[in-house]
């Protein structure tokens, strides 16, 4: 344990990462008011308390990856008024309560990846109104709840690859103006029509390969305006008329400027067995 810290006020750096640090007791650095970056990646961090970081008014980056952190005060972060980058990936986190980021206003990184979290509850993110890159890849995450993401309207970059996502549905992704979406390497098997729909001016960049879609739907695509580049291959493709329809409008679409739709069909209905030869664009 950490008991006491020389007070030298005008410190703007601290590196304490790579050692046995079990915790961290409150008011600990609050005499360090000019500290802005704090490192504490690879220690034996379990439990952050709610005046774990009091009073460091100018704590500009935070680096607690790779701890054992599985659970945070709803108050351990709250008067981080000027944090802009916060690190948390390779933790043991299993669930986001809804307000432990309230009042990071200013923190436009979140990174959370590789935590065993398995849902994104409603209102996990309120309070980060400003951020712009969310980092949720490599978890357990099954399962995307309307209003999961609320509040992020200035999130660019979401992150969710290899994850264990089944479906996506109308309000995963409600009130997100993103550019970049990864989803591969999840479970995805179905997709609604409306799932991206309030990106549909932003979206740049999506990845749906290596998922368990056997077909998707042109519904899903056609609003995305702004959509350059297109992931998709590493599915189970069946090949039909659906997927047909689907070539047919990324070929006669004027918005997309480039399409990667590297896709192999493992398996021809039986309807289009005799018109296999007009699939040879995906085989």
């Amino acid at each position: 344990m950490l008991k006491t810290i020389i007070w030298l006020t005008k410190l703007h750096y601290l590196y304490l990462q790579h050692n046995q640090i079990i915790s961290i007791p409150g008011g600990l650095f609050s005499d360090l008011t000019a500290i802005r970056y704090l490192h504490l990646e690879q220690n034996h961090l379990g439990i952050l308390g709610s005046e774990a970081f009091a009073n460091m008014p100018n704590l500009h980056t935070l680096h607690l990856a790779n701890n054992r952190i599985s659970w945070i005060s709803n108050s351990s972060f709250g008067r981080l008024t000027r944090l802009q980058f916060l690190y948390l990936q390779g933790n043991l986190l299993t669930r986001i309560p809804s307000h432990t980021f309230g009042g990071l206003k200013h923190v436009k990184r979140l990174a959370l990846s590789k935590n065993p979290i398995d849902q994104v509850h409603p209102f996990a993110f309120i309070g980060l109104e400003n951020l712009e890159f969310l980092y949720l890849d490599n978890a357990k995450i099954t399962t995307l709840a309307q209003n999961g993401f609320a509040s992020l309207t200035n999130l660019k970059h979401l992150a969710l690859n290899n994850n264990h996502i089944i479906h996506i549905n109308s309000g995963s992704f409600k009130l997100l103006r993103l550019g970049y979406l990864q989803l591969s390497h999840n479970n995805i098997t179905s997709i609604d029509s409306d799932a991206f729909v309030e990106m549909a001016a932003t979206l740049k960049i999506l990845h749906l390969a290596n998922n368990h879609l056997s077909s998707l739907r042109a519904e899903v695509l056609r609003p995305l305006a702004s959509l350059a580049h297109l992931l998709v291959s590493g599915n189970p493709w069946e090949c039909n008329c659906q997927l047909l329809d689907l070539r047919g409008w990324l070929l006669s679409s004027s918005l997309i400027v480039s399409i990667r739709f590297d896709v192999k069909c493992i398996k021809i209905s039986s309807q289009e067995r005799q018109s296999s030869q007009r699939l040879k664009f995906i085989m």
